[in-house]
């Protein structure tokens, strides 16, 4: 696979550990690298063990970024104004005692801004992932093992946001919206992958509900190219409420655009 997307599209493939994306992904194609000359792969070494399915999948989205027209290839930006309206909106919903641990209004900021960013990078992403993972099913037999022991590992993390404790320490947008995005995911790769067990812990909710809504809005797409997927990016994120936390703009149209999302904040 690597070598095919290196031959269509005339760049090496480069892959390379990032502690960076503990906690935040499993693996990452960088489309903002500066170094336009290359394909460059980020992977958790945590989770090197799943790398049979994790280089797949993000050469998926690099064949999306690569054959998508200019007008297309955007990625979502977070500027000061996108900041304030996800940190005014969390800090209503955020436990006062949890926001009474914190010892200043930047590391609170910091908080709040770790639930925004990811909810960004799933709303961005997921509509992508759902087709890329069954291209990936249906296009290489071989690697369904992988892949089925890879997308479990999401499903078990996804399950423990489902515990009383996250739910009651995190902000009700974040759970709905994280969570629903979640079911989305797993119900999509559960049905070919034969685990029902995925979308079980989630029946009868409201995580559920909101899922199977996003399920339909992204069948009525039915997308098949990047700047499709970011047309269900735009309904979903209107759906869950976060439209306002992020733009989509080109990789790098302005200095706030520099600092990627596996990177600390700049002082």
């Amino acid at each position: 696979m690597i070598e095919d997307v290196e031959r269509t599209t005339g760049k090496p493939v480069v892959l390379r550990p990032e502690l960076g994306l503990r906690g935040k992904a499993h693996a990452s194609y960088a489309a903002s690298d500066p170094d336009e000359s290359r394909h460059l792969i980020l992977y958790d070494p945590e989770f090197a063990s799943s790398i049979n399915h994790l280089v797949p999948h993000e050469l998926g989205h690099v064949s999306l970024f690569a054959y998508a027209g200019n007008r297309d290839r955007l990625l979502p930006h977070i500027g000061p104004e996108q900041r304030r309206l996800s940190r005014t909106t969390l800090r209503r919903e955020v436990p006062r005692h949890a926001l009474d641990v914190l010892k200043s209004e930047t590391e609170t900021d910091a908080f709040l801004d770790l639930w925004s960013d990811g909810l960004v990078m799933q709303v961005y992403n997921y509509p992508q992932d759902i087709l890329i993972e069954r291209s990936v099913f249906e296009s290489h037999p071989a690697l369904r093992s992988s892949q089925r022991g890879s997308i479990a590992q999401l499903a078990q993390e996804a399950h423990d946001g489902l515990t009383a404790r996250a739910i009651t320490l995190t902000p009700r947008t974040v759970t709905l919206a994280a969570q629903s995005m979640n079911y989305a995911l797993l119900k999509s790769c559960s049905g070919y992958l034969g685990a029902p067990w995925m979308v079980r812990p989630y029946r009868n909710t409201s995580m559920e509900r909101t899922g199977e809504e996003l399920l339909d809005l992204l069948r009525a797409s039915a997308p098949e190219n990047l700047g499709d997927c970011l047309d269900v990016t735009g309904v979903w994120s209107r759906r869950l409420g976060v439209d306002g936390w992020f733009r989509l703009d080109r990789a790098r149209s302005s200095r706030e655009q520099t600092r990627s999302f596996w990177e600390p904040p700049q002082n």
